[in-house]
């Protein structure tokens, strides 16, 4: 089984809420998170020792907030982990964005 194969597996059993496009080719997917909280994920799993770049890094003016730029070139182990990481921490930023009052981003 190939490592994206694997990788969007993972994402859809463990982040089902997460919109994971099927990818023919390449390194990576875009991951559509569904909420503006890509930065705030990123910086989030780095102090858990994953290292992700947030969507904006990757465009102007914020445009990706509510994406997630994932690899799935790594070997199984290491993407396991991963994903578990990216779970736990996006339940814990999920549940915090909803007692947040509502921003702008999420009228757009």
């Amino acid at each position: 089984m190939s490592c994206r194969i694997s990788t969007i597996g993972l994402l859809h059993t463990h982040l089902p809420d997460w919109d994971v496009p099927p990818v023919a080719g390449g390194l990576s997917s875009w991951i559509h998170l569904g909420k503006p909280l890509s930065s705030q994920l990123s910086l989030a799993v780095r102090s858990r020792g994953l290292i992700l770049p947030p969507g904006p890094a990757f465009g102007p003016h914020a445009t990706f907030e509510r994406f997630l730029r994932l690899p799935f070139s790594y070997s199984a182990e290491t993407t396991s982990r991963a994903v578990d990481i990216l779970a736990e921490t996006w339940r814990e930023l999920r549940e915090s964005y909803a007692v947040q009052p509502a921003s702008y981003t999420d009228v757009i």
